[in-house]
């Protein structure tokens, strides 16, 4: 019998001859046959698995046995409770055998280091096992393995659907834009330290801009303003030049954005898929970057041009590009992820220009912003205050996006869709 931070520890001998571990009276292996079990778990794998996830907490037979039968997988380790590990180490060594290679271990947990072998590896082929016993005996870090896991399924069933809609618009876009990139190869890499000491602001079209338009013009001076492509315009119409703009979707709506938005002196920040029509602007320079769908990949890698994480939305872009430029703080304005007092965009989009355009007396604009409210992707969110606000599925998938980064962001304006672990406030500099 032995402990380590307060866990009792328990190691007999099952009936067939192999040690079993208890942890808190709770046996995480057979006490009949633990190497049967594994064989058994590790056998249900399908024969196309190419990595594994294992929450392991005990003797390591699972990950073993399945480092025996898939001897090519990639297989990552999670051990809970590191202090367990320690313990088991220095006291039975005998037990505790060398692992091969393929096989990492994880402890203590890590969401950085899984979200990095989650996407090197298609889920498809990904397994995650967490035995019962151990996600009863560590059941906050088990619920957070299974929701990064299944936010990259998401992530990518998301990226497969997008390439089957528009993956020859991605192809057409990328030999029409590796040109210019040849001739110039300039990449995001070069916003490295760019705001050292300085705030920065990520700007969305979401409705709550419209209250913080007059703020953001009176603080200009003391920003450095990133746009989404979205909102871009919008900034303009008020007087407001950002310093960058970011656009992610290859489609043609997308460049709508910015048909008439005036690029001298700006720096627009594209992925190599970007619709050619953006690159054709009078841009004081164009940074690329590559996004993570499959059409990008092969011409990034051959063009060494760097990956961002778009979390789904060009928004969450804009963040991975300030983050790159270390900032002093990250704030967000009208990042909304939600649709707060009923209402889609703020005044002056394009969302919001094409609907009052091309509304008429039996269409108007009403009905089409009431049609996107009531899409069957709908669902409830809180806002920042704890109040239901309308949204979507798709805005569920980007909130847990931001939520990685809640730490270094300030979200401004409680009425916007609420942000796990993510400060709020009211005002900028208040």
């Amino acid at each position: 019998m032995s402990s380590s931070n307060n866990r009792n520890l328990c190691i007999v001998s099952s009936r067939q001859g192999a040690y079993s571990l208890s942890i808190d009276g709770i046996p995480l292996h057979s006490v009949y046959d633990p190497l049967r079990e594994a064989e058994k778990t590790a056998a249900a794998l399908s024969s196309q698995t190419e990595a594994v996830i294992v929450v392991e907490n005990g003797l390591g037979y699972l990950p073993l046995q399945i480092a025996e039968q898939f001897p090519k997988a990639d297989i990552l380790m999670i051990v809970p409770d590191s202090s367990v590990y320690t313990v088991l180490r220095q006291q039975y060594p005998e037990l505790m055998t060398n692992f091969p290679k393929n096989i990492r271990i994880l402890t203590p947990f890590s969401e950085a280091t899984l979200s990095l072998f989650l996407s090197d590896h298609p889920s498809s082929n990904t397994a995650l096992l967490i035995p019962p016993p151990v996600e009863k005996l560590f059941p906050s870090i088990c619920t957070r393995i299974r929701a990064l896991a299944n936010y990259r399924r998401q992530i990518e069933n998301t990226n497969s659907a997008t390439l089957k809609k528009y993956g020859k618009r991605f192809s057409q876009n990328i030999k029409r834009t590796l040109p210019l990139f040849c001739a110039m190869p300039r990449t995001v890499m070069e916003l490295k330290n760019r705001a050292i000491g300085r705030p920065t602001a990520v700007i969305g079209a979401g409705p709550t801009l419209d209250d913080h338009i007059d703020e953001v013009k009176n603080c200009r001076s003391d920003l450095i303003l990133l746009a989404v492509d979205t909102a871009a315009s919008v900034l303009q119409k008020h007087g407001i030049t950002p310093d960058f703009v970011v656009t992610g979707d290859p489609q043609f709506y997308n460049a709508m954005h910015l048909f008439f938005f005036n690029a001298k002196g700006i720096t627009l920040i594209a992925p190599l898929s970007t619709y050619f029509l953006n690159i054709r602007k009078p841009w004081r320079e164009i940074l690329f970057y590559a996004s993570r769908f499959p059409g990008e990949t092969a011409a990034a890698e051959k063009y060494h041009v760097p990956f961002l994480g778009s979390g789904g939305t060009v928004a969450a872009t804009a963040v991975e590009a300030a983050r790159l430029m270390n900032p002093k703080t990250v704030f967000l304005i009208g990042i909304d992820l939600g649709y707060p007092d009923g209402k889609t965009h703020a005044k002056g989009s394009f969302f919001e220009e094409k609907a009052l355009f091309s509304g008429d007396r039996l269409n108007p604009a009403e009905t089409q912003s009431d049609a996107l409210l009531r899409s069957p992707l709908k669902s409830e969110a809180k806002d920042g205050n704890g109040a239901p606000i309308l949204s979507d599925q798709r805005m569920d998938l980007y909130r847990r996006w931001f939520a990685e980064y809640a730490k270094e962001c300030i979200r401004i304006d409680f009425r916007g869709s609420r942000i796990d672990g993510m400060t709020v406030k009211s005002r900028l500099f208040e």
